[in-house]
């Protein structure tokens, strides 16, 4: 884990310390980048109501409010808000005291991925979870507008050495994945014991005689170049102080 993430994780417990201790039931979240979208607070009226506020008071519970910038940010649709809906929501959400404390006690000895897989996937799925649809805000890290520590974009003011760093922890390099699902999903007639040989040079060299002439020379040198890298570096843990 990175230096940066292991930052970020320390400011939500910061946060989910003062919420948990707070004298108000509930609490709005908000990251610093955050951008409220058009239909902002259509959506919080309609949804984010005293009733369910009380309904839910006094056990875990957090609303995600917004995620990544995508298609969603422009559906027209009734708002409606849907419960066990995962999405990585970490830059604007509504939880109580009860869910921060939770999140604190989950993560008060050993932490092992970053602070939204934790909240949203590990966590929230175990307590009540809305989602808001559409999504009221989005983060402008993610919507390339300002550069991003945590992961990198490539745009302008990201540091180079930082997002290569970022690249070289990644436990997937979707590049080889992709080229290794080609390669045996276009090789028919492979037992269980052939695909298990298949490998290196072996699987290059299969998909080379199997792929029609006019289509050679792309993705079997990409198969060749992913069998020497592989995946990746694989994911580490980072004790909390």
């Amino acid at each position: 884990m990175l230096v940066e993430q292991v930052a970020n994780w320390l400011s939500f417990r910061k946060a989910w310390r003062e919420i948990a201790t707070g004298r108000h039931e509930w609490y709005l979240l908000v990251e610093d980048d955050v951008k409220f979208a058009p239909r902002a607070a259509e959506c919080w009226n309609a949804l984010v109501t005293p009733r369910l506020l009380e309904q839910c008071a006094g056990s875990p519970c957090i609303i995600r409010c917004g995620w990544q910038l995508s298609p969603a940010y422009i559906d027209d649709l009734p708002p409606e808000l849907p419960e066990g809906i995962v999405r990585m929501a970490n830059h604007c959400s509504v939880l109580n005291r009860a869910m921060a404390q939770a999140l604190l006690d989950g993560s008060d000895e050993l932490i092992c991925a970053t602070s939204d897989v934790f909240v949203h996937e590990a966590v929230a799925l175990q307590h009540r979870n809305f989602t808001v649809f559409p999504p009221m805000s989005y983060d402008l890290s993610f919507a390339l507008k300002v550069p991003s520590l945590i992961r990198p974009k490539g745009i302008a003011g990201d540091d180079p050495a930082h997002a290569a760093a970022v690249k070289k922890a990644l436990r997937i390099d979707w590049r080889s994945i992709r080229a290794w699902v080609h390669s045996l999903a276009w090789a028919p007639g492979f037992s269980a014991t052939e695909a298990q040989k298949a490998t290196g040079w072996t699987l290059a060299r299969r998909w080379a005689e199997l792929e029609p002439p006019t289509a050679r020379g792309g993705l079997a040198e990409t198969a060749v170049a992913a069998t020497g890298g592989g995946a990746g570096a694989g994911a580490h843990c980072a004790e909390t102080p």
